[in-house]
């Protein structure tokens, strides 16, 4: 990972400037047209992004994310972004004017010649930067402007919140749609009280970022594996506090259904593919054993239907700070 330390390492750019947390359907139409106009014009395509997410310097309550800083920049290097900048989002950066916003930063630094936004999107101290202001500055400095429509699903417009919302009611699969994927967790396989294994059922307990957004409570079937690559092994995941032997701490838990190796797995990815149920408290170890089977050879029927997606390596990210 490199830094921006002077305007001459990089060219004059196709530019888009956004979150782009989830890097959802929306977001994808926005950089699909992005590099459209970058192979049209002869100039690479560069991407602008904040880290952290600027709800986390302006609200006191930050809505938690879809993808982290390293699986956003995965994602959108996949989707053809030659350049990507990550800069950081502070206070300074927040009251800073859209006006000088546009000619310091979008202009000089980054030199945007042609821009790509979404319909809607603002920008600069109070949100006082938008598709008006931009066009009108374009005028003055010299580049081009173009607003993307955004994403649909069903009637219903893709968003950020939404994938949230869907989530939060474990509504997995819709938010799939929604992201043009399935919803995706990782993190260290950490010590768990080993429960699982004395049912016969052995998990691995996963301790994703704090600040990711996990489904709701409940147990799923998914796919798992090593980060950045396929994920090849069926599974079913729980979600919650298993009530049945009255625990409190909330985690998340993977019974991988087809792993044959005994190499042991430090870190996990999960890909969320269907709800099968809340979590609940069973009158029995027994009774909890039953539902797992259950649970099991519904998770494998539901999985012989799809297929792992595979996410690649990230290229080289641009990481920018004043």
């Amino acid at each position: 990972m490199s830094e921006v330390q002077a305007d001459s390492q990089i060219e004059e750019t196709c530019l888009t400037l956004g979150v782009f947390d989830g890097v959802h359907l929306g977001h994808q139409r926005l950089i699909q047209r992005l590099v459209e106009c970058a192979q049209a014009s002869g100039r690479p395509a560069a991407l602008l992004t904040f880290d952290p997410h600027p709800q986390q310097i302006l609200s006191p309550s930050p809505p938690p994310l879809l993808t982290t800083t390293a699986e956003k920049a995965m994602l959108i290097k996949e989707l053809g972004v030659e350049t990507l900048v990550v800069a950081k989002f502070d206070q300074k950066m927040a009251q800073m004017p859209a006006e000088q916003f546009i000619e310091e930063i979008l202009y000089h630094k980054l030199k945007a010649r042609q821009i790509v936004i979404g319909a809607g999107f603002r920008f600069g101290q109070g949100g006082g930067g938008d598709e008006e202001l931009l066009r009108e500055q374009g005028e003055r400095l010299g580049f081009q402007v173009e607003i993307v429509e955004p994403a649909a699903v069903e009637g219903v417009l893709v968003s950020s919140t939404a994938i949230r919302s869907l989530l939060a009611k474990g509504e997995v699969a819709r938010a799939g749609a929604f992201l043009g994927r399935w919803f995706r967790a990782e993190g260290e396989v950490v010590p768990g009280s080993g429960r699982g294994a004395n049912l016969g059922f052995p998990t691995a307990n996963l301790q994703p970022p704090p600040e990711k957004v996990i489904p709701t409570d409940g147990v799923y079937a998914v796919w798992t594996g090593p980060p950045g690559g396929t994920l090849e092994y069926q599974a079913v995941a729980n979600i919650g506090c298993r009530p049945t032997f009255r625990e409190s701490k909330r985690i998340l838990e993977v019974h991988l259904l087809s792993y044959d190796s005994d190499r042991p797995l430090k870190r996990l990815a999960v890909d969320f593919v269907e709800r099968l149920r809340d979590e609940k408290e069973f009158p029995s170890a027994r009774d909890l054993q039953r539902q797992m089977e259950a649970d099991c050879q519904q998770a494998k029927d539901i999985l012989l239907r799809q297929e792992g997606p595979a996410l690649h390596p990230p290229g080289d990210v641009i990481k920018w700070e004043e």
